[in-house]
């Protein structure tokens, strides 16, 4: 039975919900008119509207106002209710596909992500042993730095005077053919040392707690001529 005289509006292939919509208002009704009329929940008759099939009721409960609706809007029951049961398989195959998709994806995550994150955390802190037994490796053991500036390598000169002079690590304990050198606060040092004719050699070395000492060796030729 029908509570509204209309003749009936074709809408060609549009959805049930377009379908329910477009005739309602064309037919100058709100959903809380109809609702009201045909005794049906506003939010069902919402959702069907909305394609929100998910939000009625299953079973012929839905079937039963949705056949109420239909009539009231002058629209083909029979077409109506038979859409909207083909919509809604394929709804609900596709609700189903996704919550399939979500629940493997999740596992995956539940499994990889925690794994992955942990490896990296592990090899972080293994990098970082690492970095710092070879920075404790290079201060306890590594010899101190030491650099002569004078004299230069092969020198040969006519002065029995000569300037030694360089620079090395403060605090080191600097010793030029095993005379000690004062090193100063920024770890230069300099020392004259007298040269005997013929080939001369100097022997520079720098000393620092335990590490190794570095040995710089230059030899001198101290030419007097005839």
């Amino acid at each position: 039975m029908s509570w509204f005289n209309s003749s009936k509006i074709s809408l060609g292939s549009a959805s049930v919900a377009e379908q329910l919509r477009v005739t309602r208002e064309r037919l100058g009704l709100s959903i809380a008119q109809v609702a009201d009329k045909i005794k049906v929940s506003p939010k069902y008759l919402q959702a069907l509207e909305d394609g929100d099939y998910y939000k009625v009721p299953d079973g012929i409960y839905t079937l039963s106002f949705l056949r109420q609706y239909a009539q009231y809007l002058g629209l083909d029951y029979k077409k109506i209710i038979s859409g909207f049961q083909s919509e809604k398989s394929v709804f609900s195959s596709d609700q189903n596909e996704n919550i399939f998709s979500r629940q493997v994806v999740g596992a995956d995550k539940m499994l990889v992500v925690p794994n992955l994150v942990k490896n990296i955390i592990w090899s972080l802190l293994l990098l970082g042993c690492l970095v710092y037994l070879i920075w404790l490796m290079n201060n306890v053991f590594k010899a101190p730095m030491l650099k002569v500036l004078t004299p230069i390598d092969d020198l040969a000169t006519v002065d029995s005077n000569l300037l030694v002079s360089g620079y090395s690590e403060p605090e080191a304990e600097v010793t030029i053919n095993e005379r000690s050198v004062t090193v100063s606060a920024e770890g230069e040092f300099n020392l004259g040392v007298e040269l005997q004719p013929g080939i001369n050699t100097i022997v520079v070395q720098a000393k620092k707690g335990s590490k190794k000492p570095s040995t710089v060796v230059k030899e001198v030729l101290l030419n007097l001529g005839q």
